[in-house]
């Protein structure tokens, strides 16, 4: 005949186990929280600035991840305008027509601007996004 523990340590183990388990996600919560950077939104204007010409403003959206901020349209994430890298080295991340990411140099934000024919080029293909 197997030996009961005494109830109360029951009951004891399992809140412990709770405690434990509600520390750790809250823990695991605080690491996994994104800040969105001053940076990252004054780069996201000047890209729904250069869309809004050509596409309807409201549904140019954005994420923010850890190491990379996306611009979608309709927050689609199938369909992606750009991603920007601005944590250390800054780049701009353009899909072709497969979809694979080509990044490039940015130097200041201001050279967002020098990729507005593509960004352009890349929002209009996604349906329901004309003006």
């Amino acid at each position: 005949m197997k030996k009961q523990q005494p109830l109360g340590l029951l009951f004891f183990m399992n809140a412990l186990m709770e405690e434990a388990f509600l520390w750790d996600s809250c823990s695991f919560m605080r690491q996994s929280v994104n800040v969105t950077t001053q940076e990252e939104m004054e780069a996201f204007f000047i890209i729904k600035s250069i869309l809004r010409s050509t596409v309807r403003s409201q549904i140019i959206t954005f994420r923010d991840a850890q190491t990379y901020f996306v611009v979608f349209m309709d927050d689609n994430n199938r369909h992606p305008v750009c991603q920007l890298y601005l944590n250390g080295k800054k780049q701009i991340g353009l899909f072709d027509a497969d979809k694979k990411e080509v990044k490039h140099q940015l130097n200041t934000l201001a050279d967002i601007y020098n990729f507005s024919q593509p960004l352009v080029d890349l929002a209009v293909q996604y349906p329901d996004t004309f003006k």
